[in-house]
């Protein structure tokens, strides 16, 4: 999260840092974050329901922004779309 700017952590950012972080759909509504709002970096837990059967206490950490490096941001990217595709067509199998 970015210093400059006021901001506050809901499900749905944490949802989508789940996909893009950990390749994982999480719902937003099967996420529980703390009663207290997060405003400000840290650690903290987050409860992840999944089917709506079983609860697991997953832990987070809400860090300053730091922008990639040009070159190693598009290597990385490269990678993450070279998994993308292994995983698709290995699916269709």
């Amino acid at each position: 999260m970015k210093n400059s700017v006021k901001w506050e952590l809901n499900p749905e950012i944490v949802a989508r840092h789940f996909l893009r972080n950990l390749g994982v759909v999480v719902a937003p509504h099967g996420l529980k974050l703390p009663e207290e709002p997060i405003t400000q970096r840290g650690e903290y837990w987050c409860e992840v329901t999944v089917n709506g059967l079983d609860t697991v206490k997953v832990p987070m950490s809400v860090v300053n922004f730091e922008r990639p490096k040009a070159k190693r941001y598009k290597y990385w990217l490269a990678q993450q779309a070279a998994k993308g595709m292994a995983s698709t067509s290995f699916q269709k199998i």
